[in-house]
């Protein structure tokens, strides 16, 4: 059977990063490569896009470094897990039709930890580390990009390790990359490390990632040279802002009666409260109007009447289709005797053309023919043979 199509799909979702977390201006990029070549990981867009995948996991006695390898693999994304969480550990997981993000959400949980969600990769690791960690990166960011001697404040690298590296060795790598000398690496103990990857990080994020697993940071000295020091927890962020009295009325009486939300200091309309970045990002985005429907933060995938389609497809059938939108992400329900009972074939040859189709207007497109009629319940699509 010859057949061709081509398949894009559209997600809508709003970004919920601060501009400053993320260096874009004259990039440089490099790359450091231990013992094999770097994978071609998601970033950006494409790296939230992922996270809102819905997939499937069955998990009988698999070690958790497996289960965590394999996921890395196969959605092409950067997951790093911390040295204090067992790698060797065996985990029973048996999740069906979940975003990718809450699958690895659930398999922090079951080994005891959390997740940091940074713009590019995946941290697991204990719960006052993982809720620090991109507070910590925002700080020395802002750090480099202060600093006059700082001329790699934009630049990123990508880095790979293999299971058993040294982390200190790890470290003197990325500093001899970034021109920076290191004054003391003694509390860097040694140690064996499992393997790991980082695409496009600037130093702030690579050295936060390495030390913060030793509750470490580092202080500049003079020119382009660190001492590595204890970081102290949690790590939280001062700012101010100035808003209007509408926002003074509508929006920060949410947050003060949201009772895991930092305490909010108002005077003059200049609200100021101290926290980790991510509840800065969260007030900011509503002072600005986003609604924050960002997918990686989410606990339920993205609704299939947000999506479109753009689908062409000749010469193929029902079930290279079904397949297809399974594979990227797509729950599809049927049962296999029922349309075998009614005569139905989903292996008939069909065609199919639409642009930036809704998911009624693709279903109909190739179940309408063949006499299949549809439901969709909790974003789960069933499908049924007509009765005549």
């Amino acid at each position: 059977m010859k057949f061709s199509f081509t398949i894009l799909f559209f997600f809508l979702f709003s970004d919920n990063i601060l501009s400053s977390d993320h260096v874009t201006l004259n990039q440089i990029k490099s790359t450091i490569n231990l013992d094999q070549d770097i994978p071609d990981l998601k970033q950006g867009r494409e790296f939230k896009k992922t996270l809102s995948s819905l997939i499937s996991v069955s998990w009988k006695n698999r070690q958790l470094r497996d289960g965590i390898q394999s996921l890395s693999r196969h959605y092409g994304i950067s997951i790093i897990l911390d040295r204090r969480v067992n790698p060797n550990q065996l985990l029973n997981l048996n999740i069906k039709d979940t975003s990718l993000i809450n699958v690895l959400k659930k398999t922090g949980e079951t080994c005891r930890a959390s997740l940091s969600i940074l713009p590019g990769a995946i941290y697991i690791g204990p719960e006052n580390v993982s809720s620090s960690l991109r507070s910590l990166i925002f700080v020395k960011q802002v750090q480099i990009e202060e600093s006059k001697n700082a001329a790699f404040s934009t630049r990123k690298i990508s880095i790979q390790w293999n299971d058993l590296n040294q982390p200190r060795k790890i470290f003197e790598n990325v500093a001899r990359e970034f021109q920076i000398t290191i004054s003391n690496l003694d509390p860097i103990p040694h140690d064996l490390w499992t393997s790991g990857s980082l695409s496009g990080v600037s130093f702030s994020e690579i050295a936060s990632i390495i030390l913060i697993q030793y509750d470490l940071t580092y202080k500049w000295n003079q020119k382009n040279n660190i001492t590595l020091v204890p970081v102290f927890y949690p790590v939280s962020i001062s700012k101010s802002y100035k808003i209007t009295r509408k926002q003074l009325k509508k929006i920060v009486p949410v947050f003060q009666q949201d009772s895991n939300f930092p305490k909010i200091d108002i005077q003059n309309r200049i609200v100021s409260f101290k926290g980790f970045i991510e509840q800065h990002e969260k007030f900011d985005n509503r002072l600005i109007g986003k609604k924050l429907k960002n997918p990686v933060n989410d606990n339920k995938p993205i609704s299939l009447d947000r999506r479109q389609f753009t689908l062409k497809l000749k010469a193929g059938s029902a079930i290279i289709l079904i397949n297809l939108l399974r594979k990227n992400g797509i729950p599809i329900e049927y049962d296999e005797d029922a349309f075998e009972s009614a005569s139905i074939d989903l292996n008939e040859k069909i065609e199919v053309d639409l642009k930036k189709a809704s998911i009624n207007e693709l279903l109909d497109s190739f179940c309408k023919p063949l006499n299949i009629e549809y439901k969709i319940r909790d974003n789960i699509i069933y499908l049924v043979p007509i009765r005549g």
